[in-house]
């Protein structure tokens, strides 16, 4: 059973958005799923396109100052933006592949990063042990019961 009639596709909908007025809340749901999945391949083509800029500029701040002007950002998050992006494309290549399949956003491997950030500072001999199970945790009481280990 279609919930979003064939003739209608995100390109329509971007086009002429009054087609959603004529959808139920089923073909609604479907939409946002399509939009977000349409959303992670996006953030995946951005990912390596920041990476190939930071590779192909000799100066490091320079490609940091150009992702702050065109992502609107500050040094600090223009440079983890960098770093992340780096990190994806040379050592997590398979969390990129998930992010151009539309199945993970880019804001959980930087959660990840930020949350693996503060247990190497504050808990460095048990942060390792935590770090395996951390990224698994999908809501917060389930991360603060990985805490407790």
């Amino acid at each position: 059973m279609a919930r979003i009639p064939p003739d209608v596709d995100l390109r329509k909908l971007r086009s002429d958005p009054k087609l959603l007025k004529n959808l139920q809340p089923p073909g609604l749901l479907e939409v946002i799923r399509e939009v977000k999945v349409e959303i992670e391949k996006l953030q995946a083509l951005l990912v390596r396109t920041v990476a190939e800029l930071s590779e192909q500029r000799a100066d490091s701040d320079v490609a940091m100052g150009e992702v702050a002007v065109e992502l609107s950002l500050s040094a600090d998050d223009a440079r983890r933006s960098i770093v992340d992006a780096e990190a994806l494309t040379s050592r997590l290549p398979k969390t990129l592949a998930l992010m151009e399949n539309g199945e993970l956003d880019l804001e959980r491997p930087r959660r990840c990063a930020a949350r693996r950030r503060v247990f190497r500072t504050t808990m460095p001999g048990r942060w390792m042990r935590l770090w395996r199970n951390v990224c698994q945790a999908k809501t917060l009481p389930r991360f603060r019961r990985l805490r407790r280990i």
